[in-house]
């Protein structure tokens, strides 16, 4: 129909309107697919412009740290490539005492207990923020699910604070149990709290610490599956699963092994506990969740010294460790460990992002 007027065309308007509409659904189609840029295209309304500029470049960021650890060191926070064993720019915290790092579920930022207070580390810009102050000194740290509030161990207590506007809540007091781990469940209702007599559910909306679960050794550790039905935990050379529902620990299973460290796989199957045998070798330790089963042990060369700290990654492929000294990557699908990252700030903490 090239080079014919609009008169001689013998259409009706349904007809123009129904082209019209086509040809709208195309310039769509040519925007979405990025067709037609620079030739008169449509541009989207600037909301939605930045809307998808903030998803790709949270996708381009959450790709660049996909094989990223985020370890503590005597000077602030190191990224570590643990698929390259590269160390990244260290992000300086003046002062820094650590005791515990925590990062957000979206990723952006890193949360650092240190002396009296905790620390925001922005990991895109690579820069610590001001302090937030957290009276009564700041230990174990956790982050809300939403991403809205973060948990600080302090004294014997459990202080709430407001990302948002920085400000620090009622304390909720654990009396006559001095806490030294802090996990949160997956709906952000409870915390479980670790301590040398075993575990304390405290109850984030009431404000209220619960029953004590006791445990016959002291829980090192504790991870909660994803459906949070269950807790558990690395207590002397066992594995101790928890009732979450009835708050009743169940049997525990033997790894063999002095375990300071416990992490569970993504899909909720398999936990891996590591630390030390009897001989001082370095072992990580697989246990089938559906059988309670303790599968053969990974050994982990340049684990002498005790492992640290554990995680898994989001994809479930690798076990990212920490000794006083190293970051020790472990390939889950082969068993084999890499040879240990060193790190000459030493280690304090570990964290791996979303």
């Amino acid at each position: 129909m090239t080079g014919m007027r609009c008169s001689e065309l013998p259409v009706r308007r349904s007809a123009v309107r129904a082209i019209a509409l086509v040809l709208a659904g195309l310039a769509g189609l040519a925007w979405l697919t990025g067709c037609g840029s620079g030739h008169g295209a449509s541009r989207p309304a600037a909301g939605r412009t930045s809307q998808a500029g903030h998803h790709a470049e949270l996708r381009r960021m959450l790709a660049r740290h996909a094989d990223t650890a985020y370890v503590v060191d005597a000077a602030g926070v190191l990224p570590v490539n643990f698929a390259t064993g590269r160390t990244g720019r260290l992000i300086a915290i003046p002062g820094i005492r650590a005791a515990a790092i925590a990062i957000s579920p979206d990723g952006h930022t890193a949360y650092v207990s240190t002396l009296n207070s905790v620390v925001p580390v922005y990991l895109a810009a690579g820069k610590a923020g001001p302090p937030i102050s957290v009276p009564g000194g700041a230990g174990a740290i956790a982050v809300a699910p939403d991403g809205r509030t973060i948990y600080v161990l302090a004294g014997r207590g459990v202080v709430p604070v407001d990302l948002a506007s920085r400000q620090v809540g009622r304390p909720i007091s654990t009396p006559g149990f001095l806490g030294t781990g802090i996990v949160i469940a997956p709906g952000g209702l409870t915390a479980y709290v670790t301590g040398s007599s075993g575990v304390l559910p405290v109850n984030l909306v009431s404000g209220v610490a619960g029953r004590l679960i006791s445990l016959t050794d002291k829980p090192a550790n504790i991870v909660i599956s994803p459906g949070g039905q269950t807790a558990y935990l690395a207590a002397g050379d066992s594995m101790v699963p928890v009732n979450l529902m009835t708050d009743q620990p169940g049997l525990a299973v033997a790894v063999h092994a002095s375990s300071g460290s416990i992490a569970i796989a993504p899909d909720g199957r398999t936990a891996y506990l590591a630390g030390l045998r009897n001989s001082g070798a370095g072992v990580l330790v697989p246990v089938d969740l559906g059988s309670g089963r303790a599968g053969l042990s990974i050994d982990l060369p340049g684990a002498m010294a005790g492992v640290s700290g554990l995680a898994i990654t989001p994809d479930g492929r690798t076990a990212v460790l920490t000794t006083p000294t190293s970051v020790i990557p472990v390939n889950l699908a082969t068993g084999r460990a890499a040879r240990p990252i060193r790190i000459a700030g030493g280690v304090y903490a570990l964290a791996l992002g979303p």
